[in-house]
């Protein structure tokens, strides 16, 4: 369960409005560990114990302490080392004002040590798809799962940063989808659905795939929980515009006779203390017309035989769908890299 964060001071009582936070986030308050023994906690999955500032957490079902275990002493922030380490103090806009936050951003797979366990916030983006060739369909973006007040456990943990789709290349071939990124098996994203070439449907994943153009191939499907459906390709004779590839923020856009899909909107987070946009959905390529537009950090498509665009490496941006002049067609463009950034509530 997800439990919002409180800077519970400890050897101090808590105050009525933090009793009743606690409460309306599934936590119950008991006064010692031996309150642990009683029957009325057997539905409980969380305990903050008053006489200690203690964090108790179920660790199997039934009656009696030993189904307990501490999560955190203190009920308060983890404490982290690993990734590019920076710091920031909320303005309310990117965190709590006058909040202090240590920020651990991972470009590449690596590992987060927790030497205290407790709370964070964590984004994690999976790698965008590629786009497809020849009247492509967008690659989707990488799945987006933003958990704030997530608690984690002591110890070393994997990070994976999920690489972004391979983009179609040939007569006819779909982009690749993005691979999954994540925290051990913690926390996931996963990766955006593939666009579609010329004839075949769009690929699922964190979001969904564009479908390509011609012949009204179907959009691949995002998960709700990380993102969007893409849009479908169009099944006329005249442009055969591809769909859009799905984004976090909104569904790819489907291809028309003239026109390729827009791709999925892409989501604004200040995780870092900075806004920044991550999986936006890449747009669908067309034959002539105009190719559909890429979600903020995705590719766009193209008209003709070019290459499309690409997704933008840590953001998980889907890339663009290629469009058609002749002979082969052109190139979709590659998937964007995924990302996973740790944010720690500091004093």
């Amino acid at each position: 369960m997800a439990l919002r964060w409180k800077n519970f001071v400890p050897n101090t009582p808590l105050k009525a409005a933090e009793v009743n936070d606690l409460a309306n986030n599934g936590c119950v308050q008991i006064d010692t560990a031996t309150d642990l023994d009683d029957p009325n906690l057997v539905a409980a999955n969380v305990c903050f114990e008053v006489a200690t500032n203690t964090l108790h957490q179920r660790q199997a079902a039934g009656v009696g302490a030993d189904k307990w275990k501490i999560a955190a002493a203190g009920g308060g922030s983890a404490v982290c080392t690993g990734g590019t380490e920076t710091t920031y103090t909320g303005d309310g806009t990117n965190g709590d004002l006058g909040q202090n936050y240590k920020v651990h951003t991972f470009l590449a797979s690596d590992t987060l040590t927790v030497n205290t366990a407790g709370f964070v916030d964590v984004l994690v983006v999976g790698g965008g798809g590629g786009g497809g060739q020849r009247n492509g369909g967008g690659g989707a973006g990488g799945g987006y799962n933003y958990q704030t007040s997530a608690y984690i456990p002591s110890g070393t943990h994997t990070v994976t940063i999920g690489g972004g789709g391979e983009a179609g290349n040939s007569t006819p071939s779909p982009g690749g989808s993005g691979n999954v990124s994540g925290i051990g098996n913690i926390f996931v994203g996963a990766g955006g659905g593939g666009g579609g070439s010329v004839n075949q449907s769009g690929a699922n994943g964190g979001s969904g795939g564009g479908g390509g153009g011609v012949s009204a191939n179907t959009a691949g499907q995002g998960y709700a929980s990380q993102g969007n459906n893409g849009g479908a390709g169009s099944a006329t004779a005249a442009s055969q515009g591809g769909g859009g590839g799905g984004g976090s923020a909104g569904a790819g856009v489907a291809g028309t006779g003239t026109t390729g899909g827009n791709g999925g909107a892409a989501t604004s987070n200040s995780i870092t203390g900075s806004a920044l946009s991550f999986s936006g959905g890449g747009g669908g390529g067309s034959t002539g017309g105009t190719a559909g537009t890429g979600g903020t950090n995705a590719g766009s498509g193209t008209t003709n035989n070019t290459t499309a665009g690409s997704g933008v490496a840590n953001t998980g941006g889907g890339g663009g769908g290629g469009g058609f002049a002749s002979a082969a067609g052109g190139v979709g463009g590659t998937g964007g890299s995924g990302v996973v950034i740790v944010r720690v509530r500091t004093t």
